[in-house]
């Protein structure tokens, strides 16, 4: 009777250690297919963090530059001019310079997009192209510099030192492309 058995045994056993190897194969490449997924938000986290860090130094840049303005400007007319004509390009170079910092995978481009004839506010796009190997993150922002002669049709001296420039300059409309 055991004879009979015997090659009943051997299938049998044979079919349960393929299906076990088959579940561990399947277990094998999901764990796989995680680890690539976390490294690819890693990375992705990593470019972002970069971008960002490229636009906050490019905003402490307008900051200076924006002061600069104020301190030699007297009108409204005077700081539009400032940006607008001679300067701007001087400003833009000024503004994207991040050569100080540890970003030299990021490529940043700056476009002056005010309007023509507009004397209340400046308005940039910023867009910051962060690089790490074959990946690659692009961020867009829009930035827009008031006019503080605008608002206050004369400052004084006094109150030319007491303006917050950090209110002047907004970044709005932060876009992932």
């Amino acid at each position: 009777m055991l004879q009979k058995n015997n090659g009943s045994v051997l299938i049998i056993t044979l079919i349960i250690f393929s299906l076990v190897s088959t579940i561990c194969f399947m277990c094998t490449s999901l764990v796989y297919s995680n680890i690539k997924i976390s490294s690819l938000e890693i990375k992705n986290l990593k470019l972002k963090e970069d971008s960002l860090s490229a636009i906050e130094v490019i905003y402490s840049n307008m900051l200076e530059e924006v002061e600069n303005a104020i301190d030699s400007t007297e009108n409204s007319d005077e700081f539009i001019n400032y940006f607008k004509y001679d300067n701007c390009r001087s400003f833009i170079l000024k503004s994207k310079d991040i050569s100080k910092s540890d970003l030299d995978k990021v490529l940043v481009e700056l476009t002056n997009k005010t309007p023509f004839g507009e004397i209340n506010k400046l308005e940039f796009d910023l867009k910051t192209i962060a690089t790490r190997g074959s990946y690659k993150k692009d961020i867009l922002v829009k930035i827009r510099i008031d006019n503080p002669w605008t608002k206050v049709n004369l400052i004084q001296d006094e109150e030319k030192e007491d303006l917050n420039v950090y209110d002047l300059i907004t970044i709005y409309n932060y876009e992932e492309l």
